[in-house]
């Protein structure tokens, strides 16, 4: 599986694979859609938002990454299913991501810094921690 929901005494956490790091990224994307439009499931794509973020890290880019995802969810009322990268450095994440409208039966304040994002022999592994 490419992403699971893993127990957490309070918030959510979901942990991500990848043998690359792009595929990370699009996985925990895919928890996050998965988590938030339920059992009802996530729409199919549509309408494109092209994003840019700046970033000190992988971690710090994939915390800001998944935000910018949540609050285009809430502004945009748009459940976001596949991201097309341009560009991902340690530094700067060019994408277009693509979202439907869906009906929203969860809800995701913000991923946390209380997070990681580690290199394995695998490839690669992030868990995440959101406020809910």
């Amino acid at each position: 599986m490419a992403f699971e929901f893993l127990e957490h005494p309070s918030d959510l956490l979901i942990k991500a694979t990848g043998k690359t790091v792009e595929e990370v990224f699009t996985n925990m994307m895919s928890g996050v859609a998965s988590y938030i439009g339920g059992e009802a499931g996530v729409p199919s794509e549509e309408q494109p938002y092209s994003i840019e973020i700046e970033g000190d890290s992988y971690l710090n880019l994939l915390v800001r990454f998944l935000n910018e995802l949540l609050f285009l969810t809430e502004t945009e009322e748009r459940i976001f299913t596949r991201v097309e990268f341009e560009e991902l450095t340690e530094n700067l994440l060019k994408a277009n991501v693509y979202g439907g409208e869906g009906e929203l039966v969860e809800q995701i304040k913000g991923a946390t810094y209380r997070s990681s994002f580690e290199k394995n022999p695998e490839g690669f592994e992030a868990r995440v921690v959101f406020d809910v």
